[in-house]
């Protein structure tokens, strides 16, 4: 079976591509999205880490939209990916295929309810502005949703919460963005010592994400730390790390 389905935009997150897939279709009820695209009424959409992407992908029967195609180009995967041991990285890829994304963010370490979740849908008022203008919509970019990304990386403005609380009180319906409850007046930081950090934070998580690291894990990353350390003197000759010595740099 093929469905129709919306190209997918540059960053757009794949959460975004099906809300506009809901919108596009005429669904009032989501459960017939879930239906017609999981073949399942009993799911949860999820933001970041989609899952059942399998499924997606055989209803689509396009070749150009494969899982590799979607995880990699359309979820935050890559940039937890490196992060990750081995095992896990292959666990959570095999999970997004086939699951509903349920212990996908438990496997990363993402504690649900957690300080560092991002609880709504965020975009970036120039972005915002920039799609319209190109495309005539906006839609939600994969690198405004990751947890500590408080500006945009290209234009460097403060991210704004679409429609506060909306995505929390309605997860189990797909958001997508209408011009009406866009805010378009950029705001910055005006601490020039905390915008740098939050840029430089910005632009960090957008390498990452962008750049596809997949010849790196945890392990490759732990090691790399233990040399700097060890170059440092922060290693003792039994590998512990000299604490102290670390906290009064």
């Amino acid at each position: 079976m093929s469905l129709f389905f919306p190209e997918p935009y540059e960053d757009e997150i794949l959460y975004s591509v099906i809300s506009r897939y809901h919108y596009y279709i005429g669904n009032t009820n989501v459960k017939n999205t879930f239906k017609e695209l999981f073949g399942n009424i009993n799911k949860v959409p999820t933001i970041e880490l989609g899952g059942n992407i399998t499924e997606i992908c055989k209803l689509i029967n396009n070749p150009k939209y494969n899982e590799e195609y979607l995880i990699w180009n359309h979820t935050n995967l890559p940039f937890y990916y490196p992060f990750l041991n081995i095992s896990n990285q292959n666990k959570i890829i095999e999970m997004m295929k086939r699951n509903n994304a349920q212990g996908i963010y438990a496997k990363i370490g993402i504690v649900a309810g957690g300080i560092c979740r991002k609880k709504d849908l965020y975009y970036c008022p120039e972005c915002a502005k920039a799609d319209l203008k190109n495309i005539g919509e906006t839609y939600f970019h994969r690198v405004h949703q990751i947890p500590g990304v408080k500006v945009c990386p290209e234009h460097h403005c403060l991210l704004e919460k679409y429609m506060e609380g909306t995505y929390n009180k309605k997860r189990i319906n797909f958001l997508r963005i209408s011009i009406k409850d866009l805010k378009l007046n950029p705001k910055y930081e005006k601490d020039s010592e905390i915008n740098n950090v939050l840029i430089i934070v910005a632009e960090s998580c957008q390498y990452i994400l962008n750049n596809n690291i997949k010849n790196i894990n945890y392990n490759d990353i732990m090691q790399r730390y233990k040399e700097i350390l060890k170059d440092k003197e922060f290693l003792t000759v039994n590998k512990r790390v000299r604490q102290k010595n670390l906290f009064y740099i």
